[in-house]
C-alpha cells in the first residue's frame, strides 16, 4: 500500500466517536471482521489499526466499547472511519499527496 496522505488520516481522526462513561475503548472492525479493541488512552494505536488495514477492507468502522471481566461489550451504533473507495476519490479530488 502506498503512503497514506496526512490529510486523510486527519479525516479518520475526526470520525472516531468520543468516549464517555461507560465507554472506555474502541472496538474496530473491517467489513464485519473484528480487528482490535483499543483503550481510549491510546488513540494513536487506534489510528494505526486503521492505517494497517486501509485497502484490505471496503469499510472500517469503530464502536464504542468497554471491557468487563476480559469480555468486550460494544455499543450497537457504529461510526464509519474509512470507506476505501470514497477515501481514494477524496484524495484524488483534493489532490492530497501521498
Amino acid at each position: 500500500m502506498e503512503k497514506i496522505p496526512t490529510r486523510l488520516i486527519t479525516e479518520w481522526e475526526s470520525r472516531f466517536p468520543a468516549l464517555e462513561d461507560p465507554w472506555t475503548h474502541w472496538c474496530i472492525e473491517g467489513d464485519g471482521e473484528y480487528l482490535s479493541t483499543i483503550s481510549g488512552d491510546n488513540f494513536k494505536e487506534a489510528i494505526d489499526v486503521v492505517k494497517k488495514n486501509y485497502g484490505k477492507f471496503l469499510e472500517i468502522y469503530a464502536f464504542r466499547a468497554r471491557v468487563d471481566s476480559g469480555k468486550t461489550i460494544k455499543q450497537e451504533d457504529f461510526f464509519g472511519i474509512s470507506h476505501f473507495e470514497y477515501d481514494e476519490r477524496s484524495c484524488k479530488r483534493h489532490g492530497w499527496k501521498r
